[in-house]
């Protein structure tokens, strides 16, 4: 299996990811769709993703996901991981549970994924939705970050402006060798890899859930499935699947 990386721009569209679903029978496998505006750009959990122009709003495309879904979100936040440190090698950065990519302690890039059934496919497709803030300015980002992050762009942090479609070409590169290794290698070693850059592994930390629920305690350690394990302060465990966790006083 070798994906042939390609880069399709569309100058505005609701959102890369809905595009993505509306188009899959006809878009390549590999292909990566890269909306330069998005006007209903989508976040996890049925957050809006806002996108003001300058970021790098992109879906890819894989006709039959060959990996546990679970890994889709790895792969993505990995692949962006990579961009960034090869992009801006002094900048500090790590995944924040469960796919959000930090510099400096705020947030830059988060990821979507949604799978895709078609007819008489052996595995189910996949969207891996990707956000970057790239040329995004404090003002443009001003009341927009999450679960108490501050959000941050690449400009911010480099004080250098970037080629998004630049970007983008080389981000589809790295999730197709992301991908092509995974499959080779199997799950675990991309699990690990993942596990290794999440940074608020031991730390004290919030989960909050869907239904507005909040759990407090130690992150001691992530499942092979994603799921990340929290130690609560009165003793025993509890294993959250998803939710959005910020960082609490030591």
């Amino acid at each position: 299996m070798s994906f042939r990386p390609q880069v399709l721009v569309l100058p505005e569209t609701a959102s890369s990811n809905q595009y993505g679903l509306e188009h899959f029978t006809e878009l390549g496998d590999g292909t990566l769709v890269l909306a330069e505006r998005q006007t209903a750009g989508r976040g996890r959990q049925g957050h809006v993703w806002h996108s003001p122009e300058g970021g790098l709003y992109a879906s890819w495309i894989v006709k039959e996901f060959a990996l546990p879904s679970c890994c889709a979100a790895w792969l993505g936040v990995l692949a962006v991981l990579e961009l960034v440190r090869e992009t801006a090698p002094g900048l500090q950065c790590g995944i924040k549970w469960p796919n959000d990519l930090l510099c400096d302690g705020r947030k830059i890039s988060g990821v979507l994924c949604e799978s895709k059934v078609s007819p008489n496919s052996a595995a189910p497709g996949m969207l891996i939705g990707i956000g970057l803030n790239v040329n995004t300015t404090e003002r443009d980002l001003s009341g927009i970050a999450g679960a108490g992050t501050l959000a941050s762009s690449l400009l911010i942090e480099t004080g250098c402006r970037h080629d998004v479609r630049q970007l983008a070409a080389s981000l589809a590169k790295k999730l197709s060798s992301i991908y092509e290794t995974a499959v080779l290698h199997g799950q675990e070693r991309l699990y690990s890899q993942w596990k290794s850059e999440n940074i608020f592994l031991g730390r004290n930390i919030c989960i909050k859930t869907a239904d507005g629920s909040q759990y407090q305690g130690v992150a001691e350690d992530i499942g092979i499935g994603g799921e990340l394990v929290l130690s609560l302060p009165g003793g025993g465990k509890r294993r959250f699947h998803s939710g959005e966790a910020s960082l609490r006083p030591a």
